[in-house]
């Protein structure tokens, strides 16, 4: 049997570990402000991920008319060289004709010139409906960036490597040092609303913009 300090010791124990485990678990109220913390926080990083998806769509699809340009220039320096011996052989089997155009030599060049003059055909054509999509996710990359710069600010890691975009984007309105969530002023919200149209994921800023702020 425990003494009389011995289960007084045991009790206090047990009440402490208690407080310690609600303690963690937090109130209800507390609980809130984190969701609501963490609300604010996703919907910092959807925008900031919308505007740097925008940046290297871009860049992608600038990278892929520079390399069907390159294609396009190898295959037009390709035909120039089968042009050049294609009429030497027509000055050489000129006689022959029309055995000519029975020659395995002339058959083999036609083929190859007709594959590049498709080759190029197509190429100009990709070039031209990549750069209808580039215009268009420039457009969007440009209004876009002005909407959400308008109630968020940038900024670029000292270590970011040249032509990267690490850009990290925070909330104009900053909150408290003891605030959890910092409901945005009125304005900011109206164009959070907007802002968040434009998301493939808008649940969160959408969320946040409802909190209002405090009277």
């Amino acid at each position: 049997m425990l003494s009389p300090s011995l289960f007084h010791g045991a009790i206090m124990k047990s009440l402490q570990g208690i407080l310690f485990l609600s303690l963690c678990q937090g109130s209800p109220a507390v609980a809130r402000e984190e969701a609501r913390h963490d609300m604010r926080e996703l919907c910092r990083s959807e925008v900031s991920g919308t505007l740097l998806t925008a940046y290297n769509d871009v860049d992608y699809i600038k990278g892929l008319i520079a390399l069907s340009e390159q294609k396009i220039k190898d295959a037009k320096a390709r035909q120039a060289i089968l042009d050049g011996e294609y009429a030497i052989l027509r000055k050489e089997l000129s006689p022959a004709i029309p055995a000519f155009d029975l020659d395995e030599k002339v058959l083999a060049l036609r083929f190859e010139l007709e594959i590049l003059r498709e080759h190029i055909l197509e190429g100009e054509k990709y070039i031209g409906e990549n750069r209808q999509l580039m215009a268009k996710r420039e457009e969007f990359r440009k209004t876009f960036e002005t909407l959400a710069l308008s109630i968020f600010k940038t900024t670029l890691p000292k270590d970011a490597p040249p032509g990267a975009y690490s850009i990290r984007m925070d909330f104009k309105h900053a909150c408290g040092p003891y605030e959890l969530l910092c409901p945005l002023p009125t304005d900011h919200g109206v164009k959070l609303r907007k802002i968040a149209e434009q998301l493939e994921r808008p649940q969160w800023c959408e969320r946040y913009s409802q909190v209002l702020p405090h009277p």
